[in-house]
């Protein structure tokens, strides 16, 4: 059985504070949005003056709010952090 090795591309992104909730819930709903096979609803999101498709689903807005809120609780708490 052959073992699959997945390909990672890392990004370096520096982001103002002011801006890291919105660049982070439009970094995930962008990829979440293109990963997904299955039918679904999009709509759009403006953000950071851009306007990208989403899944209109409430229950992936409520992920990503949910991992957003856990990556900006681990940055607060160690201002020396950069975010990784």
């Amino acid at each position: 059985m052959t073992h699959y090795q997945p390909v990672m591309f890392p990004v370096e992104l520096t982001v103002e504070r002011s801006y890291l909730k919105d660049a982070l819930r439009a970094i995930l709903h962008t990829v979440l949005f293109h990963r997904v096979f299955a039918n679904i609803k999009p709509r759009d999101m403006d953000i950071l003056d851009l306007t990208i498709p989403i899944i209109d689903d409430p229950e992936v807005d409520k992920l990503v709010d949910e991992k957003i809120a856990a990556f900006v609780k681990v940055v607060d708490s160690n201002p020396q952090s950069k975010g990784q």
